[in-house]
């Protein structure tokens, strides 16, 4: 049967028929049955002994495409990991489990196998923190729109950010999504919940010329390895946690080059990077005469792990009443080679290579597939330009 890219408008025109007809979505295992009475979302899949299967999902409208489709993909990458549709089903302890027992089948089916290790464990430790103390023991079909509503002003009222309270409910959604799996006449409560919460504004910031040079001023009147830290962030524009998890089996010191494997990065890609003779010199170079774990920023009260970012707390708070900036953010570091190295004529490509971002190759489908170079003397002329933007700015008295 030929697969067609199903959308509400298309659904809404099927006739209902007396000979049952089907129609099969572009998402991997998804149909549409339609009969004389009602439209059905459906499944259809090969158990462990390569038997057809069909699970029926929900019905329309009840369930949304989107919904079903995220249901599908749920399933399928849970088969291509030996768990099917029928194990999931018995893994619920009753005919309407609690949002507790979801949790812990979706965490254990879909978290754990699809997730990487960072976003695991912090969407975990959300959930375990904010929504089972106040849902977990409930009946998935105990809760209403309007608890959930209650519970998201509750956080607004506590001035959680706007992003906070929108992974809450996304969170609440995947849950309920998953929920269907365990209990078919489940609906999403969450869908019509605090309707209307805004998008979080996108942070602009970036630091000129003058609050670079306050920032290294009192960056360097604060202890290790806060002090090396921000300059490693500075003149590399890596994120905290790439930096933090920097070991020296990564380094090459020869060639001054760093090499972050793609499970320390944001988007799975890896990375090099040039590090300059700034760092080298000042850092990396010092600290390589005593080693004291793998990690080149290691804790000072466990050595075989890295520093962990919550002691840099007070050192950020210090950094912010000396330089009169309200919100000194390390992630801020990259906007800001993001913006001077742009104002040096830096193609923008380079600089989306240098950065790792996501967007490096997403500019066009076709060319990041047949473009496969890495731009890597691009990076370090930009990055020597960049270190003697940086130096300029720290000698000028």
């Amino acid at each position: 049967m030929a697969s067609i890219k199903l959308t509400h408008r298309a659904i809404e025109s099927y006739p209902f028929t007396e000979k049952q007809k089907e129609y099969t979505d572009t998402t991997q295992g998804l149909s549409l049955r339609v009969s004389k009475t009602k439209k059905v979302f459906c499944f259809r899949y090969r158990d462990s002994k390569g038997k057809s299967k069909r699970k029926n999902i929900g019905d329309y409208p009840a369930l949304s495409l989107a919904e079903a489709r995220e249901i599908a993909t749920e399933y399928y990458l849970n088969i291509q990991k030996g768990v099917y549709p029928d194990d999931l089903n018995k893994e619920s302890v009753s005919s309407v489990p609690t949002l507790k027992e979801v949790y812990e089948n979706y965490r254990d089916y879909t978290m754990k196998p699809n997730l990487r290790e960072a976003s695991y464990t912090t969407n975990t430790s959300t959930i375990e923190k904010h929504i089972l103390p106040v849902f977990g023991s409930q009946k998935m079909d105990q809760i209403r729109t309007k608890d959930i509503t209650y519970f998201l002003q509750d956080y607004q009222k506590q001035e959680y950010s706007v992003s906070h309270i929108r992974k809450l409910k996304q969170m609440l959604s995947s849950l309920f999504i998953h929920g269907r799996s365990l209990a078919d006449e489940l609906h999403n409560p969450v869908i019509n919940a605090m309707v209307g919460l805004p998008k979080p504004k996108p942070r602009e910031v970036f630091y000129s010329k003058e609050e670079i040079k306050s920032i290294f001023k009192h960056v360097d009147l604060t202890t290790q390895p806060f002090k090396d830290l921000v300059q490693v962030l500075f003149y590399t524009a890596k994120r905290k946690k790439e930096t933090l998890k920097m070991t020296w089996d990564q380094l090459d010191l020869d060639n001054q080059i760093w090499t972050i494997p793609p499970e320390n990065t944001k988007n799975g890609n890896g990375d090099t990077v040039y590090l300059c003779d700034t760092i080298m010199n000042d850092i990396i170079i010092p600290r390589s005469k005593n080693k004291k774990s793998k990690y080149v920023f290691h804790s000072n009260w466990k050595s075989h792990y890295h520093t962990y970012p919550t002691t840099f707390k007070p050192m950020k708070k210090l950094i912010r009443e000396k330089t009169g900036i309200d919100n000194f953010n390390f992630h801020d570091l990259r906007r800001t080679l993001n913006t001077h190295l742009s104002e040096k004529g830096i193609q923008p490509h380079i600089i989306d290579h240098l950065l790792n971002n996501a967007s490096a190759n997403e500019h066009s489908a076709i060319r990041s597939i047949y473009n496969r170079y890495d731009y890597h003397s691009e990076k370090i002329e930009a990055l020597k330009e960049y270190e003697s933007f940086l130096n300029e700015i720290r000698l000028d008295k």
